[in-house]
């Protein structure tokens, strides 16, 4: 499989830090800087699963990685 496992940390609405790791489909869209987009459902910040990860800085729809259920 080509990709990359990534471990994105990031922090919620309340200041806890937290991280969740998404795989990228190739090498090339992994960020230069390091920097994601990370979107999360700030009542429900623990649930994997709503969290999504872009390592573009302004993804189209279909670049956001989501968490599997």
């Amino acid at each position: 499989m080509v990709g990359a496992d990534v471990v994105v940390k990031y922090a919620d609405i309340q200041g806890v830090e937290r991280w969740v790791t998404r795989r990228t489909r190739d090498h090339a869209s992994m960020p230069g800087d390091g920097r994601v987009q990370v979107l999360f459902d700030p009542l429900q910040p623990d649930r994997d699963d709503l969290v999504f990860v872009s390592f573009h800085r302004d993804p189209h729809p279909t670049e956001w990685v989501g968490g599997t259920v």
